[in-house]
């Protein structure tokens, strides 16, 4: 696959941090590639189970026609395609040792893989927010009255996805950066668009609180609703920071330990054999992704670490 072209580069969307380097999508700094796999897929797996649940529960309350106008069962959608892809990326790079699938694919699904990611950790903080504030109080005893399925469709669709989220920002090595705000407000604005047309078919709007025949206070919630979009986004950025804080430290310090040489699971035997112990001979170099190489001064282990 060719490179990108140094004006690429210098996007302003930053997208060589991604495909510059493709094992961020499938390593961790804090665990193998082996568990953040099994993770993924036991995300996955409920996700899929929840999302199901949700057809029937939306089914058998007649709104079947109407599930893809609520917000939060379009997030849902998005975070289980996302969980789908990294499972699938994930597998095929413990299988092989590299990232083949991301290597071999046209760059847009990279970047399009990416930007759902963007999407959903960002989402999924603001779907809970609005739930739990907004949502949750004017029907407090529907809710409390609800039989245990509808609570648990309730809780998982509302709640658990933000538990998902943060623990697969914390053990992924994906990047967040800035500049994706824009993608994260703009596919925010076509969802509100979204609404107007579900009540030109329906004559209904999905969230009372979005309903303009309610007064001029709605277009306070429109307002809020971005900027807590913003805030979401800024909180999952300093997050994403201090992961890859510690992160760096954590595998600086595991380097140390790592001068004698690493044997890589399923590697080549040759890179399984000691390499040079000085400075000037290179030492062995593992990176989160289990790989091995060999680096002849500190500066290139920095730049490793950074990546």
């Amino acid at each position: 696959m060719a490179p990108p072209s140094p004006d690429f580069e210098k996007s302003f969307w930053r997208f060589e941090k991604i495909l510059h380097n493709l094992e961020r999508v499938v390593t961790s700094w804090f665990t193998t590639p082996l568990v953040l796999l099994i993770i993924r897929s036991i995300f996955l797996t409920y996700s899929l189970i929840t999302l199901a649940l949700s057809i029937y529960v939306e089914f058998g309350r007649g709104r079947l026609h109407t599930y893809l106008t609520y917000f939060a069962n379009l997030g849902f959608i998005g975070l289980t395609v996302y969980f789908a892809v990294a499972v699938v990326h994930s597998l095929i790079f413990v299988i092989y040792d590299e990232p083949k699938s991301l290597s071999t694919q046209p760059r847009a699904l990279t970047i399009a893989f990416w930007i759902l990611y963007d999407v959903v950790v960002v989402y999924h903080i603001l779907i809970p927010i609005f739930y739990w504030a907004i949502l949750v109080p004017s029907r407090i005893e529907e809710f409390n009255s609800s039989p245990p399925l509808l609570t648990f469709h309730e809780i998982s669709i509302h709640s658990v996805d933000l538990f998902m989220i943060i623990v697969e920002v914390v053990l992924s090595r994906m990047p967040l950066v800035s500049s994706h705000l824009i993608f994260v407000l703009t596919i925010l604005i076509f969802y509100l668009f979204e609404t107007w047309i579900s009540y030109a078919i329906n004559n209904t709007f999905p969230y009372r609180f979005l309903d303009w025949r309610e007064g001029q206070k709605v277009a306070g919630y429109y307002f809020g609703v971005m900027g807590i979009a913003i805030n979401a986004f800024l909180i999952q950025k300093l997050i994403h920071m201090i992961r890859d804080v510690i992160g760096r430290r954590t595998w600086r310090k595991g380097l140390m330990h790592e001068m004698e040489g690493y044997p890589r699971a399923g590697g080549n035997r040759s890179q399984q054999s000691s390499v040079g112990r000085s400075r000037s001979r290179g030492i062995v170099v593992r990176s989160p992704a289990n790989e091995i190489s060999t680096c002849t001064c500190t500066d290139e282990i920095e730049m490793q670490a950074r990546a």
